[in-house]
């Protein structure tokens, strides 16, 4: 993708600069001499290939037909004022970003103009930045390519040692233009476009001021624009126009024709209170016609100046606009968003001129911007997700001894699935004997007879029974399946030992992978899964989260052997990867302690959406939920609300969720009005909207998946069935004695659903 760029000078409020224009490109500045090591001969080196920038994977450009290098194409020169054509000629924001495996990088530039600012390093108005991104997900800077403006017009040149496979990010001059660039390689290495990690996909839309464009950062790499794209992982187009951004013009017009994940506001130093009123609002109602789904971040000024002054007034106005606005149709303005001065410049020292930013103003206004377009733009949509789903009953009838329980389902999101579950003894309680597996060719419509897995057979050791089971499961990134479950022990036949003694055995009962044959339908084999912390008993059944590397990403909960914190379970995330058919250890995350609970953290299940991780977690007390930035780290977990603030009465079993590409919807249990004859109000089984700007589910959005027919459906299994599709499985667990009066006959309820991500289409069941 190409993307926009930024021009010259500042704030309306400014400190005029020596400013170098487009007309005054002949003018040739007479710098000193830069230090040597800062530059190299261009060689002649028959051994390289160069690739021009045109066949350079360019971005911060959102229109394609634009000129190389340049923000605006010029067929919208008409719909802008004439004072900012020459600006949009500036490569503001543009950025190179791609993956070598050569092992040495060349560049050859020519830069448009050449020149200077007397608040503003050279290199912050002309250079190129050069960063490198590790396998870790940092980014380093690596050299900046110095501007030589007694060169102006020749070609520079310069070079460095690369280390193969790792990402290279070049930054174009945000005060300045390129007339051309290449990037030389070794003999026989190849270049190709980085892929996002954990962005957003479309880009970010920036209109603003000259702070927007750059003013006054050290290096192109520093700008809070630059900042904001490495944070979040995702495009930036900058439309920073110098003391221009009068919000006059078409300018809503030509934001709107990009297909933004969020736009961003930044020109409350351009406008005075005049200009204010006739245009802001106007502005802000133009873009949300043309764009009423695409999230809006207003910012007041960053400068440092007497309360007293203009820009303090704009700032009024901004957050009064804001106020009204949100007020007065709270469903069409629900993704503006407001950054307030204090939200954005942290310290006194963060100016050159108390107006125009350095690097550590900067900075703190990177981070602020990347945390509010993180909420911004976390749920990719601003609405629920439609959808619509089936659900059909398989496999009825019981014995009245033994029924099917905790199922597990899996798909390769094409005709294939694979459908387990345990038998388990009615007399006791969570008395497992045996597991059993069903397979689908025609994508769930109808499954083949059961088969009983010989492969997990329980085993004997002494007085001890122990039983062997896990839930399918299918990565789309490997094009693999494979199984997660865990081994139970008993030394009778009504309850498992680790829940009916106080036990301080190490590695009682222990996580396993389990061997999936897809074609037979089968369990082939097991394994211990290792598990990087001390544990008596742990569960791997927690809902897994694939990565895009293709490591598997996994929750579990266990209990430590203390006799002090009999089970007291603890949660914990540890990332996985295959090493042939074998899971191995990556990395773990820090475990969840809830000692504030009867018996801890149980039954976690993990989502992620545009980069941020959602947990969700059981306690007898309550449902709660937590969220991370890395899959691994966890916030302390919290009660699980509805949109008006009250509690999700959810509690003592699970929650899990059903994903899409572009939100999440939580499958879930809670009391009801009709609902207390069911054992621990484990049915119906709902499933709302979750709305991860404001982190609660929308109580409109309530659907019944699974109706309630007097069983217990709460121990129930989600799957991913493809980008746009999820799966979700439940038992009619035949416990109590007499809960089939109410229709129920130990049949498997499979629903599976379809995410309709045009939007045109509202939920429900057919």
């Amino acid at each position: 993708m190409r993307l926009g760029a930024k021009l010259p000078a500042l704030g309306a409020t400014v400190v005029l600069m020596t400013a170098v224009s487009c007309a005054a490109a002949e003018k040739v500045l007479d710098f000193p001499r830069f230090h040597p090591k800062l530059f190299d001969e261009a060689k002649v080196d028959e051994g390289v290939t160069w690739k021009d920038g045109k066949e350079l994977p360019l971005e911060g450009c959102g229109f394609p037909d634009a000129p190389l290098y340049q923000r605006l194409p010029e067929r919208l020169y008409a719909s802008i004022p004439k004072a900012e054509i020459g600006l949009m000629k500036f490569s503001t924001s543009l950025a190179f970003r791609f993956v070598t495996d050569s092992r040495k990088l060349r560049f050859r530039w020519r830069q448009l103009n050449g020149g200077g600012m007397h608040h503003m390093a050279p290199n912050g108005t002309s250079g190129v930045d050069i960063y490198r991104r590790t396998g870790d997900g940092a980014y380093h800077a690596i050299r900046t390519l110095t501007p030589r403006f007694a060169a102006h017009g020749k070609e520079l040149y310069s070079e460095m040692p690369w280390q193969p496979g790792d990402e290279c990010l070049v930054y174009l001059p945000p005060y300045d233009g390129i007339r051309s660039f290449a990037v030389g390689l070794d003999a026989g290495s190849a270049l190709k476009e980085a892929p996002r990690h954990r962005g957003a996909s479309k880009p970010v839309v920036l209109y603003g001021h000259s702070i927007t464009q750059g003013g006054c950062a050290s290096r192109p790499g520093l700008i809070w624009s630059a900042w904001v794209g490495r944070l979040c992982d995702v495009e930036v187009v900058n439309f920073g126009m110098s003391g221009l951004a009068h919000m006059d013009g078409e300018w809503p017009k030509v934001l709107a024709e990009i297909d933004a994940s969020a736009y961003v506001i930044d020109n409350a130093d351009d406008i005075d209170g005049a200009q204010f009123d006739a245009r802001y609002e106007k502005f802000l109602r133009d873009l949300n016609r043309l764009r009423p789904d695409v999230p809006v971040i207003l910012m007041q000024n960053t400068d440092l100046v007497s309360p007293l002054s203009r820009s303090a007034e704009v700032d009024g106005r901004i957050l009064a606009l804001y106020r009204r606005l949100k007020k007065e149709a709270p469903e069409r303005w629900r993704g503006l968003y407001l950054l307030k001065k204090e939200d954005l410049i942290h310290s006194d020292e963060g100016t050159v001129d108390g107006i125009h930013l350095n690097d550590l103003g900067m900075k703190d206004v990177g981070e602020a911007v990347a945390r509010s377009l993180r909420e911004a733009i976390s749920g990719a949509s601003m609405r629920p997700v439609p959808y619509t789903f089936t659900r059909r009953r398989h496999f009825p009838g019981w014995d009245g001894a033994t029924c099917k329980a905790q199922p597990g389902v899996a798909t390769d999101g094409k005709d294939t699935a694979l459908m387990t579950w345990q038998m388990l003894q009615c007399s006791g309680s969570d008395v497992f004997k045996g597991m059993f597996m069903a397979k689908s060719t025609d994508g769930g419509l109808t499954w083949s007879e059961p088969k009983k897995m010989t492969a997990l057979k329980e085993t004997r050791e002494g007085k001890r029974r122990v039983e062997y089971y896990g839930n399918p499961h299918y990565s789309f990134k490997n094009s693999r399946w494979f199984g997660l479950g865990m081994t139970t022990t008993y030394e009778n036949d009504n309850f498992p030992l680790a829940a009916a003694h106080a036990i301080t055995e190490k590695r009682l009962d222990y996580p396993i992978q389990i061997f999936v044959d897809p074609e037979k339908g089968e369990y082939t084999g097991w394994r211990p899964l290792p598990f990087p912390f001390e544990f008596s008993r742990c569960y791997a059944f927690g809902q897994w989260l694939e990565m895009e590397n293709g490591d598997i990403l996994a929750a579990f909960y266990y209990q430590v052997p203390d006799p002090k914190l009999v089970q007291h379970s603890r949660v914990v995330t540890v990332r996985y990867r295959f090493v042939g058919e074998n899971l191995e250890i990556v990395e773990a995350g820090t475990p969840l302690v809830g000692t504030s609970y009867r018996r801890g953290y149980c039954e976690p299940s993990l989502a992620r959406l545009n980069g941020k991780y959602y947990l969700t977690i059981r306690t007898d007390e309550q449902g709660l939920f937590a969220t991370s930035d890395d899959g691994l780290a966890f916030t302390i977990p919290e009660p699980w609300r509805w949109d008006d603030g009250r509690i999700l009465a959810n509690r003592n079993t699970q929650q899990h969720w059903l994903r899409c590409a572009k939100g999440l919807y939580l499958a879930y249990t809670r009391e009801d009005a009709m609902n207390g004859h069911v054992f621990r109000n484990r049915a119906p089984i709902y499933m709302a909207w979750f709305d991860p700007l404001r982190k609660c589910l929308v109580k409109s959005t309530e659907r019944t998946l699974v109706p309630e027919l007097g069983t217990r459906s709460g121990n129930f299994v989600c799957c991913d069935a493809g980008a746009d599709s999820a799966w979700l499985i439940t038992a009619e667990w035949m416990q109590p004695k007499g809960c089939d009066r109410f229709g129920s006959d130990n049949s498997l309820w499979l629903a599976q659903l379809m995410f309709q991500s045009d939007g045109k289409q509202e939920g429900g069941v057919k």
